[in-house]
């Protein structure tokens, strides 16, 4: 019940947003804000972006959507207007939303002046959102801010834009994983519509396993910084049990300074400035056509830059144990372990750990395949 009062009360929100970002259309900040990011009209039709107003409280006040919630709060047995809009401000407080001032007892919205992105979980139903900072008036303010856990709302069961292909019955060629909201809405944007973003640091079991029911080949698409590999790390040692022999997972770093928004959105923007430079105007075929030409460019990127999960790995034991081959191996090899028996990932990291004692090629080669054998036998066996 809890649960589905939090996703009503999300609805109402939604629509408030929604609703908000169209009263500032014309507002200098905004336009400003979505011209830097890039934004089309089909991206607010897509993720039904909005704008957050300072009195969000009020949206609640409305006698049309207390009534919605009416049936939400009926258990309470409350006495009053009053004591609904309490209990409403209290759910509201639970999901982030609303927040209490240290100075007085008064409510106020974090979200406030700021970008909103609604959070949609695998249904397609809203259970969350984020909020974006719009300017730097405030150095000090966080980029992001994003909504608290809640009975409908839990980070490590959420990948934002998953339900742009929950519906598909046939398993998809491969999803791209990236680590910002405007990395999936940019590269749906182009036609890749089978991509997420994380919503923590790295991607979970639980989320793993929905990934894997809708395609047998992830590829991470993250930003080449320190915090780009620790996500990396994370997450390829969470996927290793789940990797039997017809699922892999490749990764792509990208330049610093680059994510997919900025390398897409730029390349996007270039082509339609020179399309208005031709006298043209973004019609759909346009704006197809221009998607289309972008999504072909990016692919080669994808092609050509993504790499094996042992890169990541090794990577990984090089900094736990700098200068120390030995340690190197051992770790890679309890990695390897942690694969399923058989599998064609344990035997690219038990290749890559006998790389590691600069052993012959042939040696190698004929030592992965011997531990590959081995691994079949086993698997046969406990069948």
């Amino acid at each position: 019940m809890i649960e589905e009062r939090i996703k009503a009360i999300c609805k109402i929100l939604l629509e408030s947003f929604e609703w908000a970002i169209r009263e500032h259309k014309d507002s200098p900040v905004v336009i400003d804000f979505a011209e830097k990011r890039g934004f089309i009209m089909s991206d607010f039709e897509r993720f039904r972006y909005g704008y957050c107003y300072r009195s969000i409280q009020k949206t609640f006040e409305h006698k049309s959507n207390i009534n919605k919630l009416l049936p939400f709060y009926q258990a309470h047995k409350f006495q009053s207007p009053q004591e609904i809009r309490d209990l409403i401000h209290r759910d509201l407080k639970r999901m982030g939303i609303l927040k209490e001032s240290t100075r007085d007892d008064s409510l106020y919205c974090p979200l406030a002046g700021r970008f909103i992105i609604p959070i949609f979980n695998q249904e397609g139903e809203v259970v969350s959102f984020a909020g974006r900072k719009i300017n730097d008036d405030n150095p000090k303010s966080p980029k992001y801010i994003n909504g608290d856990t809640t009975a409908a709302y839990e980070k490590s069961k959420i990948l934002y834009g998953a339900h742009q292909f929950n519906s598909s019955k046939k398993k998809l060629p491969f999803i791209i994983i990236n680590e910002g909201y405007f990395d999936t809405s940019s590269l749906a944007r182009i036609g890749y519509f089978n991509n997420v973003a994380l919503s923590g640091v790295a991607c979970s079991p639980e989320q793993f396993k929905m990934l894997f029911s809708k395609s047998d080949n992830l590829l991470f698409n993250l930003d080449g910084d320190e915090a780009g590999y620790n996500s990396a790390i994370k997450s390829v040692l969470n996927s290793l049990p789940l990797l039997s022999e017809n699922r892999s997972i490749r990764v792509l770093f990208n330049e610093p300074g680059e994510d997919p928004d900025s390398i897409t959105t730029k390349s996007f923007g270039d082509k339609l400035d020179m399309a208005y430079a031709q006298g043209l105007d973004l019609t759909p075929e346009l704006e197809k056509s221009i998607a289309t030409e972008v999504r072909e460019e990016y692919s080669q990127i994808l092609r050509n830059n993504s790499k094996c999960i042992t890169h990541v790995l090794k990577y990984a034991v090089e900094r736990e144990f700098p200068n120390n081959p030995d340690k190197q191996k051992i770790r890679l090899m309890q990695f390897a372990c942690k694969a399923p028996y058989g599998s064609k990932t344990r035997g690219q990291i038990v290749k890559q750990a006998m790389l590691m004692d600069n052993a012959p090629k042939k040696a190698v080669e004929h030592a992965a395949s011997h531990v590959g054998e081995i691994n079949r036998q086993t698997q046969s066996m406990s069948v």
